[in-house]
């Protein structure tokens, strides 16, 4: 959204807030009743509150613009205004998307008694729940807000002519080649993260195609310049892709302004998709970072940062990151894409905000038709055969039993959900295991605690299954610990916090205690049953992660991995040789490589 609309959607809700103990005339009366505003039966055909004045104000006389807004039950937003200038003489249709429409006019010097004038003149007709309020702060002027609003209603006031509000499905996009080839493209409606249209880089053009007859207006990018493009006819759109700026990645994109767009029947574009993001994706290839053998390729594998392949091979998830929190959350923002070969790819979810990642892996296969994912306020699965999303755990609204961490194991078959007990009291958790079929979940209360690990955020208590047995993370003297549970029921425990597991042991990452959170010391690598093994310290100021077996560190966009036998970092490269290379987070173990 633009900075203008902005400044629209804040006179809006000021004026909302400014006027909670004005003087209201509601839209809910009867012809020939009483203006009593506490009366609630909507009437098909409402007049207007007839003024005695004989010199009653002209609505236009001093007006300055007209805004239009909407909203519901989280949050509201602009839809356009109208400077005086602007105001259509002929009667005019306005469509909204939300349940609630907001109509604000203001003026320039309107004194008490003027306003009331104005008031006076609104007519509604339809059943509509509406009320009008005077605005004597931000911008002089009245404020009407229509609740509930059907699916279309006419309004009137004044000599403003009639305005005909349709509610409508907002508009949408769909790509083809404009030479008719087979273009592959994937369009992510990111929310707050804004609208992306990903396609190969070696594209010249896209035709993007709408979901109604448009006006046919000029588009500019978001900084207000003029793209090269041409409208073919009132639904296709060909924008050519060239003057690119370089974004993520070192990618070229083009950013769109869709916000003045209009179709003929006056739609638009909802809030969070009000610019389109075109994104220009170079060709990768992917490989096991183990084996260095290249996985088999599809059309869209570029446009991924992070490949979750299931079990039998079929099938894969293409992660798209999205962005970290935008406030003071620990989490990180997703696409979820399900692929599978010669199949058109399902957006699972357009916006997933995960805060919990087993093995640095957002999605787990439960099997290989069943994905399973998780943040702090649920646990749930996606069967890919029947296209459904169920909750496999959800906390309740007051939150108090968020989730901390949550993990499917595949050898005993049971989900284990770590959770507050009452996280406004402390960092005690909860141990839910879930079994197999419709057997109850059982609960230990106070099964572990957590601790902060930096000033907001607390430590993600990890329950890792392996095919050995189960570590578990838990905290002794306020720091954690790792136990090693086998099949048999065998304990070990040691000091430290598995980051990565291979086929001979784990990596740890040890703490210290700060003034208020933990801090990393140090790190070794520990066999259950046998002595650990010091690990030299990663490179100041680096990023830990792991790809397969392989232990990571980033650093001003530098790989280095531990070589275990030179007990050292040393620079990273792909076991093909590859200049290009990049390892990918994830015990899935996979890097990719950036073609020329």
């Amino acid at each position: 959204m633009k900075i203008q609309n902005y400044v629209v959607l804040f006179m809006l809700f000021a004026i909302l807030s400014a006027c909670k103990s004005s003087p209201v005339s509601s839209g809910l009366i009867a012809p020939n009743s009483s203006s009593n505003p506490t009366m609630n039966t909507p009437s098909p055909s409402v007049q207007p509150i007839l003024s005695t004045e004989s010199d009653q104000l002209p609505f236009r006389s001093k007006l300055l613009s007209i805004s239009f807004g909407e909203s519901n039950e989280n949050g509201g937003y602009a839809i356009f205004d109208w400077e005086r200038n602007d105001i259509p003489n002929e009667p005019t249709d306005v469509s909204f998307h939300l349940t609630d429409v907001i109509f604000s006019a203001s003026y320039k010097g309107l004194d008490e008694k003027e306003m009331q004038q104005i008031i006076s003149q609104i007519q509604v007709t339809d059943q509509v729940e509406w009320d009008a309020k005077p605005n004597p702060t931000f911008a002089k002027g009245i404020l009407i807000t229509f609740k509930n609003a059907p699916e279309s209603f006419k309004f009137q006031i004044g000599d403003l002519p009639t305005l005909t509000f349709k509610h409508q499905s907002p508009l949408s996009i769909a790509v083809t080649s404009a030479s008719g080839d087979d273009i592959p493209y994937l369009i992510l409606k990111g929310q707050e993260y804004g609208t992306r249209l990903l396609v190969p880089d070696d594209r010249k053009e896209v035709e993007l195609i709408f979901s109604e007859e448009m006006n046919k207006a000029a588009i500019t990018t978001n900084e207000g310049k003029n793209i090269h493009s041409k409208w073919k006819d009132p639904k296709h759109l060909l924008v050519h892709l060239d003057d690119l700026s370089i974004g993520n990645h070192a990618d070229k994109e083009l950013v769109l302004d869709l916000s003045k767009l209009r179709s003929i029947s006056s739609n638009y574009f909802g809030t969070f998709e009000q610019s389109l993001k075109i994104e220009l994706k170079p060709q990768y290839d992917w490989f096991n970072i183990q084996t260095g053998k290249r996985l088999a390729t599809h059309p869209r594998d570029r446009f991924y940062d992070q490949m979750i392949m299931s079990s039998d091979g079929q099938s894969y998830i293409g992660v798209v990151f999205l962005g970290y929190s935008q406030g003071d959350g620990a989490g990180t923002s997703y696409s979820f894409i399900l692929e599978r070969s010669g199949q058109e790819p399902i957006v699972i979810e357009n916006v997933f905000y995960s805060t919990i990642e087993p093995n640095d892996l957002p999605v787990q296969w439960i099997d290989s038709n069943t994905i399973m994912y998780a943040t702090y306020f649920g646990v749930y699965a996606y069967d890919i055969n029947q296209g459904k999303k169920r909750v496999l755990h959800e906390v309740s609204k007051d939150e108090k039993n968020n989730i901390n961490f949550a993990t499917y194991d595949v050898v005993n078959k049971k989900l284990y959900v770590l959770a507050y007990d009452d996280r406004y009291t402390d960092n005690k958790l909860g141990l839910i295991t879930y079994g197999q079929g419709k057997q109850a979940p059982t609960l230990k209360s106070n099964f572990t605690e957590t601790v902060l690990i930096n000033t907001y955020h607390t430590l993600a208590m990890t329950i890792l299954p392996t095919t050995d047995g189960i570590y578990w993370t838990r905290i002794k003297d306020g720091l954690p610990i790792t136990e090693f549970i086998n099949h048999s029921g065998t304990v070990v425990t040691t000091s430290g916090y598995v980051r990565g597991i291979t086929e001979n042991g784990v990596y740890l990452q040890r703490f210290k205690k700060g003034e208020r959170n933990i801090m990393s010391s140090s790190w070794a690598f520990w066999q259950p049953g046998k002595n650990e093994q010091p690990i030299v310290s990663p490179p100041e100021s680096s990023t830990e992660f792991v790809s397969g077996q392989e232990l990571i560190a980033r650093k001003d966009s530098i790989y280095y991995h531990y070589d275990p036998k030179l007990n050292k970092w040393v620079k990273w490269t792909a076991p093909n040789g590859s200049k290009y290379a990049e390892p990918i987070r994830g015990a899935n173990g996979l890097y990719r490589v950036r073609l020329d």
